[in-house]
């Protein structure tokens, strides 16, 4: 993976500045790249089932190598195995509604932009892929846009290793804006033009994409819900109102997930501001503790019982790439127009607790108020301790406010107020917040907790104010 992404980059040199470079570099350069494609070609990250990003990576950077090596017979092999293996592998590693099988936010930004250059480097060297696989990366391409809150940046949800395949701008790892431009270049969709035209998207389409590709003025209805229901996100909210909340597959194999036990777990943004965040991802090997504390339900906003993980690891595993799919999770029903969005969402992660159960999470959302509902239901037998967290974002400004609590960032401010079994007053204890890899911050998390004798249900309210349509 690491060989194709260098290679892609080098290409991205020459194509950008390769007349600037004199005769004996170039030569140097196009030497330097039939290596990288004989040891990408001989050195394959294939496997027999549920293949990765790393194998993907090898085939766009192939595609790419293919591409630009063109007529030499080996570049042909590379660029003909490529396309036939790309076509496949769109196929199975981007599910039905566009979303990458890791079911990470960031992973899938990175898989995009892979496909869209493989795609693009496969109708350069005249392998056309095909409708069905334009028609998937388009829908890959959406699902960022359903994503995107109102400033264009999608919630840290899953792993993160702050992976990009050509970054020629300085963005933080949560903003997509220049994808729907790349994407719709790319992919000849004039539907995804809504975002801001990039140098990525100049680079792959060449200067006609500065004004063929523009902003364009929203005219159909828009629902106060969409959802990726394969993914199992879910989001709430319309305008200046995002409410992601996850509800989905926690792993497509038993290796090598990058999800995170975070079943029924929320984010929210107002007017573009984060307010409730996940807290990403800080690390893997280096520091597997801390990749383990970053994965576990404590660290999202959701419910856990006896402060105990979602699902536990194998037994013999130490770092939590591997997981035991215990919480099973479900949709119950969705639905949205306009005004309204519900979501009833389940996982059996508790049931192996004494006295466990369900964990049914219920959330309405009323766009003329601009307000969430939310409904926890636990069915549980005996006692136990009940917890709730809300991790903020280290810009938020979280004071006491009557019987709930304020949260501000800027001009964005949501009030968050228990109506039904309401748990203690809540506490703002220290945590931690991961906006890129490697890097962490100081942050709070509000905590609410009780003790529970026998089923449980409760239930709180977010109230948004600023930024209004």
């Amino acid at each position: 993976m690491d060989v194709a992404l260098r290679a892609i980059s080098w290409t991205a040199a020459l194509a950008a500045c390769g007349r600037q470079f004199d005769e004996p570099a170039r030569r140097q350069m196009w030497a330097s790249l039939m290596t990288h494609g004989y040891f990408i070609r001989t050195n394959l990250e294939w496997a027999p089932v549920a293949r990765t990003n790393h194998y993907f990576s090898d085939l766009v950077g192939l595609a790419v190598l293919g591409a630009i090596l063109l007529p030499h017979p080996v570049a042909q092999e590379w660029l003909t195995f490529a396309a036939r293996e790309l076509h496949r592998e769109i196929g199975q590693q981007f599910g039905p509604d566009g979303f990458n099988r890791e079911c990470s936010t960031t992973y899938h930004r990175l898989m995009v932009e892979l496909a869209l250059l493989g795609y693009r480097a496969c109708v350069i060297g005249g392998h056309a892929l095909g409708g069905l696989v334009r028609r998937r990366l388009v829908a890959a391409c959406r699902a960022l846009q359903i994503l995107s809150d109102a400033a264009g940046r999608i919630p840290l949800i899953g792993d993160n290793d702050s992976s990009r395949v050509f970054p020629m701008a300085v963005r933080d790892d949560g903003d997509v804006r220049h994808m729907s431009a790349l994407g719709a270049g790319v992919l000849d969709a004039e539907e995804l033009a809504s975002g801001d035209v990039s140098p990525e998207a100049v680079l792959l389409c060449g200067p006609a994409v500065l004004t063929r590709f523009h902003r364009k003025p929203v005219t159909s209805p828009r629902l106060a819900g969409r959802a990726l229901l394969d993914a199992g996100l879910f989001v709430l909210g319309r305008g200046p109102d995002h409410l992601v909340v996850r509800c989905g597959p926690l792993t497509y194999r038993p290796v090598g997930s990058h999800k995170h036990l975070d079943q029924l777990s929320l984010t929210l943004s107002v007017n573009g501001r984060p307010l409730i965040v996940d807290p990403g991802q800080y690390c893997y090997t280096p520091f597997p503790e801390w990749r383990n504390r970053f994965i576990d339900s404590r660290m999202h906003n959701t419910v856990t019982v006896d402060d105990q993980p979602q699902c536990r690891l194998f037994p013999l595993s130490r770092m939590s790439f591997s997981l035991i799919d215990e919480a099973r999770p479900r949709c119950l029903a969705w639905g949205a127009d306009e005004q309204h969005a519900r979501l009833v969402g389940r996982h059996r992660g508790y049931r192996r607790l004494p006295g466990g159960a369900d964990h049914i999470r219920t959330v309405r959302y009323d766009a003329a108020a601009r307000m969430w509902t939310v409904t926890d239901q636990l069915p549980l037998r005996g006692a136990h301790r009940v917890t709730w967290r809300f991790h903020l974002h280290p810009a938020v400004v979280a004071t006491p406010d009557g019987n709930g609590w304020r949260l501000q960032n800027g001009d964005a401010r949501v009030t968050l107020r228990w109506i039904n079994n309401p748990p203690s007053a809540g506490t703002l204890d220290p945590a931690w917040f991961a906006p890129a890899y490697g890097c962490r911050q100081e942050t709070r998390v509000l905590r609410f907790e009780c003790q529970a004798e026998g089923p449980l249900e409760a239930s709180f309210q977010l109230q948004a104010e600023g930024g209004g349509e």
